[in-house]
């Protein structure tokens, strides 16, 4: 499965659709002003995910339905970008700089991979889920790391 995210510009909170292969609207995001913490819902209205980061840190809990999935944190060092999934055996590679990356689980399963669309107006990215049970939690990690990149850029 894959899924499209078109983020719009110049808006005053963040506000997107997430969109199927077929073009459809699959996904509402929503983020209030001044946050970088962010809704997910489905198409009849219902929030089915939620991406939070903690205060004064580079630290986003990621909920899907009523229980935490994983915590995203974001390793500091100096020469590339890392990030840990807590509570999993999950890792992240790739080059994050060029918005590139992939996600894998302990025994190497690809459970996502995640591309930027760079000749586009706004953030575009195309996220390729195999298995359409990851998709949410897959999508609240592309947020999280979205969301890291703009905190530094500003």
């Amino acid at each position: 499965m894959n899924l499209y995210i078109k983020q719009q510009v110049f808006t005053i909170g963040d506000k997107f659709h997430v969109k199927d292969e077929s073009g459809q609207d699959r996904y509402f995001v929503q983020r209030q002003l001044f946050s970088r913490s962010f809704e997910v819902y489905n198409m009849q209205g219902v929030l089915v995910a939620r991406v939070s980061q903690r205060l004064f840190r580079m630290l986003f809990d990621i909920q899907v339905g009523t229980q935490i999935a994983v915590s995203l944190q974001k390793r500091f060092t100096l020469f590339r970008e890392y990030y840990d999934l807590l509570g999993t055996d999950w890792a992240l590679e790739g080059e994050f700089l060029a918005h590139e990356y992939s996600l894998s689980d302990g025994l190497g399963q690809i459970i996502m991979t995640v591309s930027k669309e760079w000749m586009t107006w706004g953030d575009s990215y195309v996220l390729r889920v195999p298995d359409p049970r990851n998709e949410l939690v897959g999508l609240c990690i592309v947020l999280a790391i979205d969301a890291v990149k703009r905190a530094q850029s500003n």
